[in-house]
């Protein structure tokens, strides 16, 4: 008799985004001082219920090629990767390969130091910092992505409305997943 089992992977993706008033860049300098109490105005949280953040095909290819060994294949670590924004409200696609949103209408920052993180429980955070002069108009979707922005593998992509990103404030995406 031949029996086959099939075991399902739970991926638990969610987005969680302060936002905080900075006319002069000063969050910026306090999230960067230990032990500065820094808090914010509002702060998003996109999942990991309801659904709709969603792997990527080039993104699970890209993590296969990581697990596999695959020579050429890109880390999504602290000197290769960013979070990007963007304003297209497009249904998410596996087949997609990034933002929607063109032009001034995305933009990607840098992993913060000491981000990305992992934990021996199955959880992983990626956090980038968008300052005053970075980021400013509707936020509607997002990505992690590794490589050159734009054009590198975006392991993800996630889209909600968040609202509108002002030249006098900064906001602080992180993603969170958990995998069991």
């Amino acid at each position: 008799m031949n029996v086959q089992l099939t075991e399902r992977p739970n991926w638990q993706a969610q987005w969680i985004i302060p936002k905080y008033h900075t006319p002069n860049d000063e969050i910026v300098r306090g999230l960067r001082t230990p032990g500065v109490d820094i808090f914010p105005f509002a702060v998003g949280q996109i999942g990991p219920f309801p659904p709709g953040n969603l792997l990527l095909q080039t993104g699970i290819t890209g993590m296969w090629a990581l697990v596999t060994g695959s020579s050429g294949a890109t880390a999504w670590n602290n000197a290769n990767t960013q979070i990007g924004v963007g304003t297209s409200t497009a249904a998410a696609a596996a087949t997609q390969t990034g933002l929607l949103g063109s032009g001034a209408g995305t933009d990607y920052q840098t992993m913060d130091t000491g981000f990305p993180t992992y934990t021996t429980t199955g959880t992983a955070q990626w956090r980038s910092t968008f300052g005053t002069a970075k980021g400013n108009f509707s936020w509607d979707e997002f990505v992690l992505m590794n490589g050159n922005p734009g054009s590198g593998v975006a392991m993800n992509r996630r889209v909600s409305a968040q609202g509108t990103k002002l030249s006098t404030q900064t906001w602080v995406p992180t993603l969170q997943v958990v995998l069991s």
